[in-house]
């Protein structure tokens, strides 16, 4: 029976973030965590209550942050898969503007040279940035 309300407990949550995730596969998800819950409650007996118990103390705010992560994070790997790969094949024509400007920026400050400068003007300020923080704390 513990089995059964933890399967129970885990299948609510990943219930709940499906039912808050939206974009590409959102809805898929949701099937398929539906199809799984409905063929466990039809299988396994003491599931289908184990369920609703676990369904009515989710705390939704961390089913919103989960899914709200796991869409940002979709969303970011599939910008930077579509750059890489156009990048990769040479197509600047399929790469976002702001990737264009920013690799043909650092491709002239390489060229001039002025790259250098700046790691080694960073390097200086994080130093004086730290200085004065141990300062400070």
């Amino acid at each position: 029976m513990k089995n059964v309300s933890k399967e129970a407990a885990k299948d609510a949550f990943e219930y709940a973030a499906a039912q808050m995730a939206y974009g590409e596969g959102a809805g898929i998800r949701r099937r398929h965590i539906e199809t799984a819950v409905n063929f466990k409650a039809s299988r396994i007996p003491g599931y289908e209550t184990a369920f609703e118990r676990a369904s009515t103390s989710i705390d939704m705010t961390k089913a919103v942050k989960s899914a709200k992560r796991a869409g940002t994070t979709r969303d970011i790997s599939g910008f930077a898969n579509k750059n890489i790969k156009a990048y990769a094949r040479g197509e600047k024509h399929n790469m976002s503007t702001i990737i264009i400007v920013g690799v043909t920026v650092l491709g002239v400050a390489h060229q001039t040279g002025y790259d250098k400068k700046v790691i080694a003007y960073t390097k200086r300020k994080s130093g004086d940035v730290r200085a004065w923080l141990k300062r400070k704390l």
